[in-house]
């Protein structure tokens, strides 16, 4: 009886045990299965960021496509900037030696100045010998006019003898009759009077007509006269002109050293403009190897980017079978424990309804026996007291049998809870395989919770380097676009330097269009100037010459006229 109450005490204590043991295990199941649920949707998180992930390094690939398209184009833009450049350096050597012609022009110009300055200086003093001619000219008409006078004077006076020397001779031609003697004399000598009267009167003829030419000459000299003061004053007008373009010639001159000299200041400023640009180059140049070197780079990176691509679809491949793996494997340990949870339930009902029954009977086998202990202890102290009786021992036989029964009863209840027990024991084995399976599958999904876990890792370290990724691409970025500004910089100060030198060249071919237009206009005034100085020269010459034939002329009409004066006074003295 202890046994069997020890034994049942035990089933009781180990289907205690079991049913904690499978409570344990079930909470175990469940927390593993909400773990093993959020692992999922960490898996299926991580998948999202794999492809993620591999959207951004799809569009960082397209990124650095496009970077690599603008450092080509960036590098092309280079170039074309080195061409304008040298362009612009060989079109500052043509500069500088239009520059140096202008220089020497500039020179000549101030050559042609100087010797415009000495011809101006030749004209002033050729001006003052004109000035000194035409005073001594005037002189020379005045001595003339006075002489021309005393010759009308003298012609008139001449003409008053003769007048009186008719009054005279009709007065003694009565007289030259009476005095014929004298008449012979007076003869010869009023023969000789004729003469030197015809002599005279041809001299007077011949004085007239130098008169009459004497004053055609002095209205060709006043006209010349007229003539020379109005060329002088045209001389002087032109003179004052040739002043005044000397002044502007000057002030052109000075503003011609301005503008070379700003000429000089721009091509020193574009000198450093073009020393800055070298500059530029040069650092453009250094900056074109670090971009070549940031290029060589990125493709490395590019190539490295293709690896972790490469390991990153493997890593999700990989990560998408072990989900689907998992994922079936969650399903099955999901179905099975669902299936072990029902068969638990049905064969803990089952058990606790068999021990129920069993322990019920047993408990009645007990009670019965018992009663049937107790019953035939009476009837044996009956027995023992009373003698033998034959209905007690019947009864006492048949309580032996029902004892015997009962005990048949009590093994075979015995014998089915040890089968019971058995049976719960073998049960509890495959229970226990199965939780065994059940907790290597569970190690499994720790390892592949590991194996997540090393995938958040690398996912991790992933991110990471696309973000390093990602910087450096945004460095390149942003050096691209300060190259591209700079780049634009560079042109615009280009186009702004080609506009100047443009401007320059214009300006250049300007002052040299016009310097060379002062120059055809100073030099045909010049030329005018010198044949007008000529015909002057050749004017005075003429104008000389005849002053001193009229001089001569002048002279010996004096001479002349002091002859027949001193013959008319000799003829008054014979008379």
């Amino acid at each position: 009886m202890l046994d069997q109450e020890a034994a049942f005490v035990q089933i009781q204590e180990a289907k205690t045990m079991v049913e904690e043991d499978l409570q344990r295990r079930l909470e175990e199941f469940e927390d593993e299965k909400e773990q093993l649920q959020k692992v999922a949707a960490s898996a299926a998180s991580l998948e999202q960021q794999l492809q993620q992930v591999n959207l951004t390094l799809q569009q960082r690939d397209q990124q650095l496509a496009v970077l690599q398209q603008e450092h080509l184009d960036l590098l092309r833009q280079l170039t074309a900037t080195q061409e304008t450049l040298q362009a612009r350096e060989q079109s500052l050597g043509d500069l500088q030696m239009c520059y140096d012609e202008l220089h020497a022009q500039l020179e000549e110009l101030q050559g042609e100045a100087a010797s415009r300055d000495d011809t101006i200086r030749f004209l002033q003093n050729e001006k003052i010998v004109l000035e000194v001619a035409l005073q001594a000219a005037r002189s020379g008409r005045e001595e003339l006019d006075r002489g021309a006078k005393r010759l009308e004077e003298g012609t008139e006076e001449t003409s008053q003898v003769l007048e009186q020397l008719r009054q005279e001779l009709a007065v003694k031609s009565s007289q030259v009759e009476h005095l014929q003697q004298e008449a012979a004399t007076l003869k010869k000598q009023t023969q000789k009077i004729k003469e030197q009267f015809l002599q005279q009167k041809v001299m007077v003829e011949a004085y007239r007509r130098d008169a009459t030419s004497k004053d055609q000459l002095v209205s060709e000299l006043k006209a010349t006269k007229k003539r020379l003061d109005s060329e002088l004053k045209e001389l002087r007008q032109e003179l004052i002109k040739l002043q005044g373009e000397k002044k502007s010639v000057e002030v052109e001159h000075v503003r011609l050293q301005k503008e070379m000299s700003h000429v000089h200041q721009q091509m020193a400023d574009l000198e450093g403009h073009l020393r800055s640009a070298q500059r530029e180059r040069d650092e453009m140049e250094t900056h074109l190897q670090s971009l070549q070197f940031d290029k060589e780079q990125t493709v490395a990176l590019t190539e490295a980017n293709a690896v972790l691509k490469k390991q990153v679809e493997e890593l999700q491949q990989e990560a998408a079978r072990a989900i689907t793996e998992q994922k079936q494997r969650m399903k099955r340990l999901g179905s099975d424990l669902s299936s072990a949870q029902k068969e638990m339930k049905t064969k803990h009902k089952a058990y606790e309804n068999a021990v129920g029954i069993l322990s019920r009977r047993l408990q009645e086998a007990l009670a019965a026996k018992e009663s049937a202990e107790a019953e035939l202890s009476q009837l044996r102290a009956q027995v023992a007291s009373g003698g033998s009786d034959l209905p007690l021992h019947e009864r006492i036989q048949a309580l032996e049998a029902e004892l015997q029964a009962v005990g048949h009863s009590k093994t075979m209840l015995e014998k089915e809870l040890q089968e019971i027990i058995a049976l719960t024991s073998q049960e509890l084995e495959e229970y226990r395989e199965k939780v065994l399976e059940l907790e290597d599958e569970l190690q499994e999904s720790r390892g592949f919770r590991r194996k997540i876990k090393r995938l958040e890792e690398l996912n991790k370290k992933l991110a990471l380097e696309l973000e390093h990724e990602r910087g450096k691409l945004t460095g390149l970025g942003q050096s691209n676009a300060a190259l591209r500004e700079h780049n634009s910089i560079l042109e615009t100060a280009l186009a702004k330097r080609e506009a100047d030198l443009v401007q320059l060249n214009l300006q250049v071919q300007a002052v040299l269009q016009r310097k060379e237009e002062e120059d055809r206009q100073t030099k045909q005034l010049v030329h005018t100037l010198q044949a007008a100085l000529e015909r002057e020269k050749a004017k005075v010459h003429s104008l000389k010459e005849q002053v001193a034939a009229a001089k001569a002329d002048a002279g010996h009409n004096r001479r002349h006229f002091k002859a027949a004066t001193l013959e008319l006074s000799e003829v008054k003295k014979e008379l």
